[in-house]
């Protein structure tokens, strides 16, 4: 799956450096993360607060 459009966004949205990679490693081919991502930078997120908010729904918690 050709995500270059995703990441090209994610780059004009303010992502660069490690945070870009970050961001690429997290949603790998998923376009709904990328989604979340520009989402979160939509709503006034900095690119490492919306990763992190990203990443936090991501999480499965264990059952308790």
């Amino acid at each position: 799956m050709d995500v270059t459009g995703q990441i090209r966004q994610l780059e004009l949205a303010g992502f660069a450096g490690d945070e870009l990679d970050h961001a690429v490693a997290l949603a790998g081919s998923r376009r709904l993360v990328y989604a979340a991502l520009l989402q979160e930078i939509r709503r006034g997120a900095p690119p490492r607060e919306a990763l992190r908010l990203v990443e936090g729904a991501l999480l499965v918690r264990p059952a308790e």
